[in-house]
């Protein structure tokens, strides 16, 4: 008898040790691609995957009870972005899971759901402190019981979120030419709310409930007309259309009454009117489609997207953090502005002139078959700071060299071209020879205008 219940524990010990041990790990390489009715379910696992993770068509991927680990980084963003991409009628389910991007120096490490077309996005106790879910078109979204980063819905997207925490914020982008009014939106806790309150076409949706997120992002754009009243968002997106004509003072900031139009001389016919409301974080620009010309004066901006877009931008006075330039031939005219944080360009020529400011730690982010071509101005001046005219020079570095000569008031202006090859590399200046004035300095795409060279006069 004792021997039969020393084999039963035993027994026991065995299935409790075959379940603590129970768990797999897949080191997966890269991109899980799923297509037409294939299906997959991972269950108990630890998946490690190098890529990212495409469905499509009638694709169906689940995972349950099990930790997803993404290990994309590219190193010459500000972030590591795994992502996740659906489109068709595709589904994916997530239940019980973790969702993590590996972690680099200076990287944030974001795991992009982007959810297009018909497909359906269900995550059920789900923790992902990165995630972040980008629903377009008229994909759907449905979350319960997890904690996720940011949430953000385009077109006529939609999502029904039942207990879940977001670390950051609650987007909905409006865009066509649909009329919305919104109000009492505030960060923190959210027992029920319905957007938008009334029925409006072919705009996004969402459904809240028992849910606390850190802040509130709105976007208005094309001919949308919104009413925002009584609220604290953190970010608001103004999206034109084929912009033209000026505006100005364009800022976030508490507004008892303030209007687009009224406020900002803008013409055309995207409306934003803001009552009794804080922009609390800051406001984005973008720019599509059109010639211009289109000018910005006094502004202070965060992003400014510009994409498909043909002709001139002026950014008079302005404080911009970034520009991210897509599939557009953009002369950029920033006289007397800043930039404090980059450029990201794409499948585009640029065109950049203007005495800007530029901080040392500003970046190229991306710069994927573009081209841009800068007019930098050069002071050079004595240790007294007297102007020094008709002094030779010449930029040199990547293969080029570009000789200038100063006017009467020592002032030269060179035109530099820059591309794949040399858009992050730094360049040689230098004017004049010794036992005459001369001096040397450096320059690149992102350097602070005019540039000021002090000559040696002995």
């Amino acid at each position: 008898m004792r021997g039969m219940t020393l084999l039963v524990l035993l027994a026991l010990m065995g299935v409790i040790a075959h379940c603590v041990g129970a768990v797999d790990t897949v080191n997966y390489e890269g991109d899980l691609k799923l297509s037409a009715n294939q299906e997959r379910v991972i269950e108990d696992t630890v998946f490690r995957i190098s890529g990212d993770i495409r469905l499509e068509g009638n694709a169906q991927l689940t995972f349950r009870n099990s930790t997803i680990v993404f290990s994309n980084i590219h190193p010459d963003i500000w972030a590591s972005m795994a992502a996740i991409r659906m489109h068709g009628a595709s589904r994916l389910m997530l239940e019980n899971c973790s969702v993590q991007g590996m972690w680099e120096e200076s990287a944030e490490p974001y795991v992009f759901f982007y959810v297009h077309d018909e497909a359906a996005l269900m995550l059920r106790e789900v923790t992902g402190d990165w995630g972040v879910v980008h629903a377009f078109q008229n994909g759907s979204t449905t979350i319960s019981a997890s904690r996720l980063f940011e949430i953000r819905l385009f077109d006529s997207s939609s999502a029904k979120l039942d207990e879940v925490e977001l670390a950051w914020a609650m987007g909905i982008d409006f865009s066509g030419s649909c009329a919305v009014e919104l109000s009492n939106l505030r960060p923190g806790d959210i027992g029920s709310l319905n957007l938008p309150e009334t029925a409006v076409d072919a705009s996004p949706s969402l459904d809240m409930q028992r849910c606390t997120i850190g802040a509130w992002s709105i976007g208005a754009s094309d001919s949308v007309s919104l009413v925002l009243e009584d609220s604290v968002v953190d970010r608001l997106h103004l999206g034109f259309l084929n912009p033209l004509g000026t505006i100005q003072g364009v800022s976030a900031g508490r507004f008892d009454e303030w209007d687009l139009g009224r406020d900002c001389g803008y013409a055309g016919p995207l409306s934003v009117s803001l009552r009794d409301t804080e922009i609390s974080g800051h406001v984005n620009l973008a720019l599509y489609e059109g010639e211009g010309p289109f000018r910005i004066e006094s502004s202070v901006v965060a992003d400014v997207w510009i994409q498909d877009f043909a002709g001139q931008v002026a950014m008079v006075d302005c404080a911009v953090s970034a520009f991210q330039i897509w599939s557009s031939q953009v002369a950029l005219d920033l006289p007397g502005s800043t930039l404090a944080r980059g450029l990201d360009v794409s499948n585009s020529i640029l065109t950049l002139s203007g005495d800007i400011g530029i901080p040392s730690d500003a970046i190229i982010r991306e710069w994927e078959a573009a081209g841009c071509l800068r007019r930098f101005e050069i002071r050079v001046v004595s240790p007294s700071g007297t102007p020094i005219a008709d002094l030779p020079g010449h930029i040199s570095g990547s293969g080029k060299s570009v000789p200038f000569r100063t006017d009467e008031d020592g002032t030269a202006h060179v035109w530099i071209s820059f591309d794949g090859s040399n858009a992050r590399e730094e360049l040689s200046v230098s004017v004049g020879e010794p036992p005459g004035p001369h001096g040397e300095g450096s320059l690149s795409l992102l350097s602070t205008t005019p540039i000021i060279l002090a000559v040696d006069t002995q």
